[in-house]
């Protein structure tokens, strides 16, 4: 049988759920941000936790419905025209469920939405597969985006089941784009600490990969 990148998600979604315990009480927030272009981007604050993909959406449609209004209401924009989804989501967090973040990855993927980690943010540990995952991604001046290890649960275990996991983590982000450099990273670092990616790694995640001069307003 040929594994493919499915196979090795549905792995993870099926071997997270088993051996990653309850949701964080420090969930991971949604909140629509309005600039000059109406609500086109929104800001993710906080822990993944088991239903992320589903927040996300939940929080993409509600940016979207507040997108329509003020273009129906206040830019007088017929109904037949096309009102257009979020293009940015900010996002800061220190980690969390990976089970959830797989599945939060996936969504974000799938909705073609560029994953920013704002100025003097953080995005670590299963965040990093949110970033990653986007078909566009940034940071601005300060961020840090650090990777480490899958543990087994909040004490940062390390056992021969999380060590079957941060392969399968691995050859995720590898098709998803990341360096060999970043994935021995990720792979070499124990649960307990947090490598934290150069400019130069960064950088070397290609083009569709870029340093930010300021957040949008």
């Amino acid at each position: 049988m040929v594994v493919t990148l499915a196979h090795v998600c549905n792995l993870l979604i099926v071997v997270t759920a088993a051996i990653i315990g309850t949701p964080s009480a420090l969930a991971m927030t949604y909140t629509a941000l309005e600039n000059s272009d109406g609500f086109t981007a929104f800001d993710a604050t906080g822990e993944t936790t088991l239903t992320e993909a589903d927040e996300f959406k939940s929080a993409e449609q509600e940016a979207h419905a507040r997108q329509v209004r003020l273009a129906r209401q206040d830019r007088h924009i017929p109904p037949s025209d096309t009102v257009p989804y979020a293009n940015t989501l900010f996002i800061r967090s220190p980690g969390g469920n990976v089970f959830g973040s797989t599945l939060l990855a996936k969504a974000a993927r799938e909705s073609d939405i560029t994953v920013v980690v704002p100025a003097n943010e953080i995005c670590a540990s299963a965040c990093f597969n949110v970033f990653m995952a986007a078909k566009h991604h940034g940071w601005e001046p300060g961020a840090r985006i650090g990777v480490h290890s899958t543990s087994n649960g909040d004490d940062h275990d390390e056992t021969l089941t999380s060590m079957g996991l941060t392969g399968g983590v691995a050859r995720i982000l590898s098709e998803w784009g990341a360096t060999p450099a970043i994935i021995g990273k990720t792979v070499i670092t124990p649960p307990g600490e947090i490598t934290w990616l150069t400019e130069n790694d960064l950088r070397g995640l290609g083009e569709n990969a870029a340093s930010r001069s300021g957040r949008r307003e």
